[in-house]
């Protein structure tokens, strides 16, 4: 019996394209008989594979809001942790390394807004100083802080093209030994560096104090909050900060550079605008 094989090329039909084989059997008696094998051409299966894919999409769709919803809800539950880990510091080892994994836990969850503008407008406002991962010495008992605050005020955009931001740093202490209450303000400048990044410049240290307070005792009261203030708080000046999370209640800033590098601080929002 002799086989004669035809390989036709692939033609369109109502479906697609499909390949098409015939195959010529021809017997001793002279006679023919055409059979059909209908084979899926390559563009027909990847046309099979996409329209699987898009079925199955579409019966199990994915969206946008539930994505949205799940990691919020993540956010929610790690702040709640974050703030019941705060509120019983002691400043013990094993809760620094939960507070750390709770604060990275924030970090990586944050998309950072698109533009400066946004973010400025988010930063905007009195925040209350609640964690610094700085080690701090042996605090001074002659002096006490009562509130550790800062404020961002609204972005410029300046002549020579920098984006800058007003911040001031401030602190409430009373001088035990005089029971006199006082005020700390530290002026600063943050300039944009793009990324959430800033670099932070003092301009300027003024303290308040009662008129019981000696002049001569303003110089050891400086002395005293040197010593009970995170190192970030009473000097950054030419510091590079980023915003590694900020919302409406929570903000953290992660230090840059030699001199504070990895350092951070945890800030909530100011319900009133109380004064010193």
């Amino acid at each position: 019996m002799l086989f004669v094989v035809y390989w036709l090329l692939a033609i369109n039909n109502h479906n697609g394209l499909v390949g098409c084989c015939q195959r010529t059997v021809q017997t001793k008696q002279g006679k023919h008989s055409i059979v059909k094998n209908i084979r899926p051409s390559k563009s027909l299966l990847l046309r099979t594979s996409y329209l699987t894919k898009v079925s199955r999409s579409r019966a199990c769709p994915v969206t946008v809001d539930a994505t949205f919803e799940k990691e919020s809800d993540e956010i929610t539950q790690i702040k709640r942790n974050l703030r019941k880990m705060l509120t019983h510091f002691i400043n013990m080892s094993p809760q620094r390394r939960r507070i750390f994994a709770l604060i990275r836990g924030l970090e990586g969850r944050y998309s950072p807004p698109s533009s400066v503008e946004s973010l400025v407008q988010q930063l905007e406002g009195s925040w209350k100083l609640i964690f610094s991962s700085t080690t701090l010495g042996i605090p001074s008992r002659e002096l006490v802080v009562l509130k550790v605050t800062q404020t961002l005020g609204v972005g410029k955009m300046r002549d020579n093209g920098c984006f800058e931001v007003d911040m001031v740093n401030r602190c409430r202490w009373n001088y035990v030994q005089q029971g006199a209450y006082g005020n700390l303000e530290i002026f600063c400048m943050l300039t944009f560096l793009g990324r959430c990044r800033f670099m932070c410049r003092v301009l300027e240290y003024r303290v308040e104090a009662h008129d019981q307070v000696k002049t001569k005792e303003v110089r050891s009261i400086v002395g005293y909050l040197q010593r009970n203030l995170p190192r970030e708080f009473f000097d950054p000046n030419n510091c590079m900060l980023q915003i590694s999370f900020v919302d409406d209640e929570l903000r953290i800033v992660k230090w840059l550079g030699k001199k504070f590098a990895g350092v951070r601080n945890i800030f909530y929002k100011c319900e009133d605008e109380e004064t010193f």
